[in-house]
């Protein structure tokens, strides 16, 4: 029970079903006077009990010794009576709320299991827990991964903690595991004398010395004479409880004893964590969140080129329909009210019809930058359009009565990965995947001469002589870009003639060979042409270069402006091949034009911002998360490819998700069918301060420049790497 998470755990990928009180429980008829909860919802529900059950005793079977002799799961949520029918509609609510409260305890038992497999992991080599707790119960990696990756896995979430009776615990040896979770757990000693003589190793640094115990006592002598002089009755307090130490900020962090009371405890208020990739920032109210989103989209409305303006005026006439988004159309958040604070959450596409009807026309706000819809009960009052529930019925006069006891125990069902109620079923539920990529849509944009020119700078002059090393032209395809699709190339990428294919050859085998532009022949090359070609290239942008960090980066602004300061950002490029490849296209002196181009061709590249160099640096913490664990001989199914994508788009839907078409290359191949270009275009998004990263320009001291990152877990996340425990280490 001291694992229960402190806010609502009921969230996307797994819990999400959960997600229903008494009021907007989906109530079902099968015949007149029988009523129960929705049976979609009950198989989802039964997947979930049935699955979650058998990996908690697989779970449990691997833990061995470890837990107390004694140790039981609370009643499971079944025996609550959620798959029966009832003779009024306030019955099944009531009983389908109770239910859902019974999943909790599983949850908290099943994330004790996790704290104690992660330590036996972390402790005995080769220990691949995943691996047995799948074949023990059969169910498929993707469902385990999405498991951990729930509250239930999720160590970084508060629990509620507890106290703990140092004299009858039964479990002081996993005390420490505690640690490692954000809760305040606190030890009671009892009405000790002297300091105990058993006691586990972990525990020795903060047992009270007798010193210790003296002050304390009298501290609590002095607070009791307190009370009975001001007419309270007498508090019989015995020594105060201790905090174990803790990493996390919400707990003491210290092994140092003190003589003074506790200080108060944590606020039961404190403000739930913020659901990841929604924009919302931790402990953000809702009003502060929107001035900080029209500041930003104020900012990017004085500076959107006539192209980006008329764009976002048609999504705007679009939304004014009051349609309900389709499944490629604009996103849906709802401000949830958890634990008395409003919390930005995603929906799921497709819960969007169901949810957009719960709210009023004035209770739904568009943002036509992000293309998103927030809804929430606080925007405006509702009004007809609500959608009223039906069988919602408090007939309080109603004879029939509620089940008083638990039903009987039983066991988990020989088949309970199979049919409906397979974990492999329950995924194909979850992710209600379609597919959304258009990779048939693809098109080469420029023909083999063009790239050959504009990329690499290939001029047909004249003839050169043969360099030392050849090249093949199967080799110079490759180069190109298009070597393995000899078969299904457009007419606009056919091979040219044997004569210019020699030609090319001759020029890939020289640049091969070469130090210096001196060594290419002029006959091939446009940079050894007279400097006049040079400056008609250079006439419309200024480029400077600049060491940043490690790296050597080509910046880029118009021409018009002079200084720095006067440009909205600069477009920063590490290869010196896409600088000049832009200057040969002449593109012109627009960075949104620019920027367009390259994001078509796949090219990375930043948008820098200049920022007060005031700003903290983000801080990034290397883990991994990626996409979970799979064996070393697994082979992938649909189910893994469902994850993978509902799980990519979901990020790349986040206001960060520009970041990865800034990363070029197939990172930006996978992103382009969900990002929109002007979420680039229009410059780093308001989150660059956290997520973001920061490059000290030494020649301008007073500012900084910011763009949006991908952390390493990210990029692994986009391209869709798994852990894979091989066995063996890499030295």
């Amino acid at each position: 029970m001291i694992l229960i998470p402190k806010h609502k755990p009921f969230y996307y990928p797994l819990f999400d079903r959960l997600d229903i009180d008494y009021y907007n429980v989906p109530i079902h008829s099968p015949r007149p006077g029988a009523w129960c909860m929705d049976p979609k919802l009950v198989i989802e529900w039964v997947a979930l009990e049935r699955n979650l059950r058998a990996v908690a005793y697989a779970m449990l079977d691997l833990c061995g010794g470890i837990l107390p002799r004694f140790f039981q799961f609370r009643p499971f949520p079944k025996r609550y009576g959620y798959e029966l029918q009832y003779s009024c509609p306030r019955h099944a609510k009531i009983i389908a709320t109770r239910s859902r409260d019974a999943f909790v305890p599983l949850m908290a038992a099943v994330t004790l299991m996790f704290l104690l497999l992660r330590d036996r992991e972390s402790i005995v080599d080769g220990f691949q827990w995943r691996d047995k707790v799948i074949h023990k119960t059969n169910i498929h990696p993707q469902w385990l991964t999405a498991l951990e990756d729930s509250a239930v896995g999720d160590l970084s979430l508060e629990r509620i903690g507890g106290i703990v009776d140092e004299q009858d615990c039964e479990f002081k040896a996993i005390l420490r595991l505690f640690c490692e979770v954000p809760l305040d757990l606190y030890i009671c000693w009892g009405a000790m004398t002297d300091r105990p003589v058993h006691l586990h190793p972990f525990l020795i640094p903060l047992v009270p010395s007798p010193s210790e115990t003296s002050m304390l006592r009298s501290s609590v002598l002095t607070q009791r004479h307190l009370i009975t002089s001001r007419g309270s009755s007498s508090v019989d307090h015995h020594l105060l409880p201790l905090p174990l130490p803790s990493q996390y900020p919400s707990s003491p962090n210290s092994l140092t004893l003190s003589a003074a009371l506790p200080s108060q405890p944590p606020s039961s208020n404190s403000f739930p964590p913020s659901e990841k990739c929604s924009g919302q920032k931790q402990g953000e109210h809702w009003r502060s969140f929107f001035d900080r989103r029209q500041e930003w989209n104020d900012l990017k409305t004085s500076k959107e080129t006539p192209q980006q303006h008329q764009s976002r005026l048609q999504r705007l006439e679009n939304a004014r329909k009051g349609n309900v988004p389709g499944r490629k159309g604009a996103r849906i958040y709802i401000w949830e009210d958890t634990d008395g604070f409003r919390v930005r959450r995603a929906a799921h596409r497709s819960d969007y019809e169901s949810v957009w009807y719960d709210y009023s026309s004035n209770q739904r706000r568009y943002d036509s930058f992000r293309d998103e819809w927030d809804l929430c009960s606080e925007f405006g009052d509702s009004d007809a359009s609500v959608r009223v529930l039906d069988g919602d019925d408090d007939d309080d006069d109603d004879d029939d009565a509620l089940p008083s006891t638990l039903l009987p125990e039983d066991s988990i069902p020989d088949d309970h990965n199979q049919g409906e109620y397979s974990s492999a079923a329950d995924l194909q539920r979850v992710y209600d995947w379609q597919g959304s990529c258009s990779y048939e849509n693809y098109q080469f944009i420029d023909t083999i001469e063009d790239r050959l020119y504009f990329r690499f700078g290939f001029d047909k002059i004249g003839q050169a002589a043969a360099p030392t090393k050849l090249m093949k032209w199967t080799m110079v395809r490759e180069i190109l870009g298009n070597g393995r699709w000899l078969d299904l190339l457009p007419l606009n990428t056919a091979n040219p003639q044997a004569g210019v294919q020699d030609a090319i050859c001759n020029f890939f085998g020289y640049m091969s060979t070469s130090n210096s532009i001196s060594d290419m022949p002029i006959e091939l090359y446009d940079l050894c042409h007279p400097n006049e070609h040079l400056q008609r290239i250079f006439a419309k942008v200024r480029v400077r270069r600049v060491v940043l960090g490690e790296l050597l980066y080509y910046l880029i602004r118009p021409k018009a402006c002079e200084k720095v300061e006067e440009t909205k950002y600069e477009l920063g490029l590490i290869s010196a091949a896409a600088t000049i490849e832009i200057l040969r296209h002449e593109w012109g002196s627009d960075l949104v034009s620019i920027a367009s181009q390259l994001l078509r061709r796949g090219i990375a590249f930043n948008t820098f911002i200049h920022a007060d160099v005031g700003h903290p640096a983000p801080h990034f913490i290397p883990r991994y998360s990626g996409l979970g664990y799979r064996s070393v001989n697994y082979q992938p199914t649909i189910h893994d490819y469902q994850s993978y994508e509902c799980k990519r788009n979901n990020f790349l839907r986040s206001p960060r998700g520009r970041a990865a078409l800034l990363a070029g290359g197939l990172m930006a191949r996978l992103a382009r069918d969900v990002v929109n270009f002007d979420d680039v275009c229009y410059g780093p998004s308001d989150e660059i301060f956290r997520h973001g990263f920061c490059l000290k320009d030494e020649k301008y001291s007073s500012f900084a420049l910011w763009d949006d990152c991908l952390t390493e877990d990210e990029q692994d996340m986009i391209c869709g790497v798994y852990k894979v425990d091989t066995g063996k280490s890499l030295t």
